[in-house]
């Protein structure tokens, strides 16, 4: 059995490339607030028996892009895994329909962070990042080469960086924004993210209304970096508030 640290709670459609050609920060911090809502939506590993991981993911409706199945997607010990020894990206995505869902928490942990990842430096690489996209309305990209996206945010687990910042991508700078919900997390240690994404969503986007959820997706992204990388997740779930 795999050891886990000690918990900790802090605050916290198509994704496309978005999530995976960063660059850049904006300094801002949001307040941490407990989640009282009821779960809408819950992704579940905890219950899954060790082994391949693929089948199940697709068989959920996620879609597999980049280099995704190469992060060896895998359970064991009620947690799905992904894990590379060289300079990869991967994303997995998945469409879902979730007007009410406001906020979001993650059970989750690195267990080898890539050796080099510092966004503070322009290195954007992640152990793990869980991407949230908002509404069907596409973001204009920021090039000609990259298709536009809805909005979205995403929450990565960073040792270099810093929580009193919004991170903002090297493309999608009018729909894309990136927090380290936690900061410094050791390696082998279980994090809960409680994140209030209504209240981000309504301080980083000038548009009248909160256009809902509307798809999930989970990376890892080695560019740039050395050496190994894994990291976890155990549960992803979306609340009314």
């Amino acid at each position: 059995m795999q050891k886990v640290g000690a918990l900790r709670r802090t605050r916290h459609t198509r994704l496309w490339f978005a999530s995976l050609l960063t660059v850049g920060g904006l300094a801002l911090g949001l307040a941490s607030q407990p989640a009282f809502g009821g779960v809408l939506y819950t992704l579940d590993f905890s219950q899954q028996p060790d082994g391949p991981a693929t089948n199940w993911l697709q068989a959920q409706g996620f879609v597999l892009r980049l280099n995704a199945a190469e992060l060896h997607p895998h359970f064991r010990d009620g947690r799905l895994i992904l894990h590379t020894e060289r300079q990869m990206a991967g994303l997995f995505e998945h469409q879902i329909t979730l007007p009410g869902a406001k906020r979001i928490r993650i059970h989750w942990g690195v267990d080898h962070y890539p050796e080099g990842a510092n966004w503070e430096r322009g290195i954007n690489a992640v152990a793990i990042a869980v991407m949230t996209s908002f509404g069907t309305e596409t973001i204009n990209s920021g090039s000609l080469f990259i298709p536009n996206a809805p909005y979205f945010i995403g929450l990565f687990l960073g040792q270099k960086e810093r929580a009193d910042k919004v991170y903002l991508g090297k493309y999608y700078t009018q729909g894309g924004r990136y927090f380290c919900e936690p900061c410094g997390v050791q390696v082998r240690e279980t994090v809960v993210s409680d994140f209030d994404l209504g209240k981000a969503f309504a301080e980083q986007f000038s548009i009248p209304s909160f256009p809902g959820v509307s798809g999930v997706g989970f990376q890892m992204n080695t560019k740039g970096t050395h050496g190994e990388a894994e990291a976890f997740l155990q549960k992803v779930e979306y609340l009314s508030e």
